[in-house]
């Protein structure tokens, strides 16, 4: 790695760069069709993950180009086998959009594990201490609406947003019958919610987090951020790596419904979120379930004033 404090590179090394990250990236590139030739994915998962690779690949690009190492192999290494093991999990699941439509359409709600109207203790307690007050908030994977009806009779302007056309139409069926004002959007995340384009006091996501497997969640966190405004507050509730549900330990798990979820630890969410929010709580807790209580990462954050990228920025100028 070249000495940032030394000369600028001259041109022969700049040339040896890009020609080792051309040839270096050919290669990546024979072997990533081969997999994906292998995989035989269906049209809808292999736009998936077209997308998915071609955002790692200009992103790992930059970085390799911006520190000026002319050992690339050993993270082009790392990152096929980061499209390895998405391809598995594609191959492995529906699609998510699938999968929660035929859990909405055909699971009566009282059976669906994740949907209660009884509004979350976490939740709860950040309101009635004051933490989070009536404000303009976004309700990330919704499901049914049942906490954004919530905080909306509360006074909260209220978004809510999931992947499932029928969960949206329960929400908004029930946000009428309950004679509360909220608006509903089918949107995916993952996709970065291009629709969205108006910004938020508060965001919060309950078990969602844990559909959200490692190769997407830097996007994931990304779109949170910038759908706060500065200052910004934040609710994540995912299932730990120490919770004994679903049948097993680590990290992938399958559960009854057919959903394939991701269990984190502390630490991955405190490397997730720390560059972009300052943690104020993260913890793993127990919380009540359908079945049988589950132990649970808790973390309450706020978006940074000014974010580690435009810090550097003004630093430079």
């Amino acid at each position: 790695m070249i000495d940032p404090t030394s000369k600028p590179p001259g041109i022969p090394l700049i040339h040896a760069l890009e020609s080792n990250l051309f040839g270096a990236i050919f290669e990546f590139h024979k072997k990533v069709m081969a997999l994906l030739r292998a995989a035989n994915l269906p049209n809808d998962k292999l736009a998936v993950a077209s997308e998915r690779i071609d955002h790692l690949l200009r992103e790992t690009t930059e970085e390799i180009k911006s520190i000026q190492d002319l050992n690339i192999q050993p993270r082009l290494d790392a990152m096929y086998e980061d499209v390895r093991r998405m391809v598995d999990e594609l191959v492995a699941l529906g699609s998510i959009r699938d999968q929660m439509e035929q859990i909405y359409s055909e699971t009566p709600p009282g059976d669906i594990l994740w949907n209660s109207e009884t509004p979350p203790k976490a939740l709860v307690e950040l309101i009635e201490a004051g933490q989070v007050q009536p404000c303009k908030a976004i309700d990330l994977g919704c499901g049914a609406g049942n906490y954004a009806i919530y905080l909306a009779g509360l006074g909260f302007d209220v978004t809510g947003v999931d992947i499932s056309p029928t969960a949206i139409a329960l929400a908004e069926a029930d946000a009428k019958r309950k004679s509360v004002a909220c608006r509903f959007l089918v949107a995916d995340i993952l996709a970065g919610l291009p629709e969205i384009t108006e910004t938020f006091d508060f965001a919060y996501d309950w078990s969602l987090l844990h559909h959200v497997f490692p190769l997407d969640r830097k996007r994931y966190a990304e779109t949170v951020h910038r759908l706060l405004v500065p200052g910004g507050k934040y609710l994540c509730v995912c299932f730990s790596e120490q919770d004994a549900g679903f049948g097993g330990t680590g990290h992938t798990r399958r559960t009854s419904l057919g959903t394939v979820l991701y269990f984190s630890s502390e630490d991955e969410l405190r490397d997730l979120f720390a560059p972009e929010f300052d943690i104020r709580t993260l913890k793993t807790v127990p919380v009540e379930g359908k079945r049988e209580p589950h132990l649970m990462n808790v973390a309450f954050m706020e978006k940074k004033l000014v974010s580690p990228k435009k810090r550097r920025s003004r630093r430079r100028t």
